[in-house]
């Protein structure tokens, strides 16, 4: 998954047609800046993450999705969600994971 290092998004990716098109487009289509538009998708994965691994740390998923600071990770994981990592782990460890689309943004169906 590409869109989990900054750095990939940034410079790499800007480097290809195709990057310049995500970099461009993509975000205009969700009507977002790149960066939240790539930290919505990395919040998507952590939420995947906390409910399927109950013993992993909510800090190293703020890394293995690729944000560089567990501080960024709470600010929109919070945002994007409604709950910290923690508090969503809790309400919805026993549910299966089915992201639902509603109006743009994947929720979680319980």
């Amino acid at each position: 998954m590409e869109f989990l290092s900054e750095t990939i998004l940034l410079f790499e990716a800007g480097d290809s047609f195709f990057g310049i098109l995500l970099i461009q487009i993509a975000p205009q289509l969700v009507k977002k800046s790149f960066k939240d538009f790539a930290s919505f998708y990395r919040v998507e994965d952590a939420k995947e993450i906390l409910i399927q691994n109950h013993t992993l740390n909510s800090s190293v998923v703020a890394f293995e999705v690729g944000f560089n600071s567990v501080s960024a990770f709470y600010k929109n994981f919070r945002n994007i969600t409604g709950y910290t990592p923690d508090q969503f782990r809790k309400k919805f460890s026993g549910a299966p994971y089915h992201p639902v689309e509603n109006e743009g943004i994947v929720e979680l169906q319980k």
